[in-house]
């Protein structure tokens, strides 16, 4: 399942009798839209592919983004 915008996307695994678990032979696609108060069924979403996504637009790492040790940041680090 994956949230799109105000989309749901739901992809899931269709078997046949006695197919096995790991390699299912087909899928079935059902998407979302929030209206406002509940998701509506929708057959007008398309599914970004690779040929179809927005332009990126790169964007700078922050300084503050830099990567700091666990033990300097307020999670508590579990004992091992």
């Amino acid at each position: 399942m994956r949230l799109i915008g105000r989309n749901i996307w739901q992809e899931q695994s269709e078997r046949a009798p006695d197919e096995d678990p790991c390699c299912p032979s087909q899928y079935k696609d059902d998407a979302f839209f929030w209206d406002g108060s509940s998701f509506a069924p929708s057959n007008q979403f398309i599914f970004p592919t690779p040929t179809n996504f927005p332009a990126v637009t790169p964007t700078p790492l922050a300084r503050d983004a830099t990567p700091v040790p666990l033990d300097q940041v307020s999670v508590p680090v579990p004992p091992r």
